[in-house]
């Protein structure tokens, strides 16, 4: 079972709020079946199911919130698909090709600089 963040998560830094996570992020379960949330500094949390199921925010006055998390139904992620004629299969149009990953920053990168090298001859 899939978990969407419901808001943007944030963590006490010192003086500072730190944004760690956007509110719609897809946590996955590993293969054992848990969670895995990084924080700052290279920080992880795993959570299980009941975890996730029951994690609560924290509200203004310091008390358990609103659920963080909403389960997602495989079925519920929406997919659309466009039927290309064969008459248009060959036009040039401007589309958006998009890539989800987990990775390091530095590994981002470098995913970045192989496409910018390697995807222009094929346009």
């Amino acid at each position: 079972m899939k978990f969407r963040l419901k808001e943007d998560w944030y963590v006490e830094d010192f003086f500072d709020k730190v944004k760690i996570y956007d509110a719609g992020q897809i946590f996955t379960p590993t293969e054992d079946g848990r969670y895995l949330m990084k924080g700052l500094n290279g920080s992880e949390i795993y959570l299980n199911y009941e975890n996730m199921l029951y994690a609560k925010g924290i509200s203004k006055d310091g008390l358990p919130g609103e659920p963080l998390f909403e389960a997602i139904n495989e079925q519920e992620i929406e997919l659309i698909v466009e039927e290309v004629k064969d008459d248009e299969i060959e036009d040039v149009k401007k589309w958006r090709i998009q890539l989800d990953v987990n990775t390091t920053q530095s590994k981002l990168k470098e995913i970045q600089k192989f496409i910018q090298e390697n995807i222009p001859d094929m346009l």
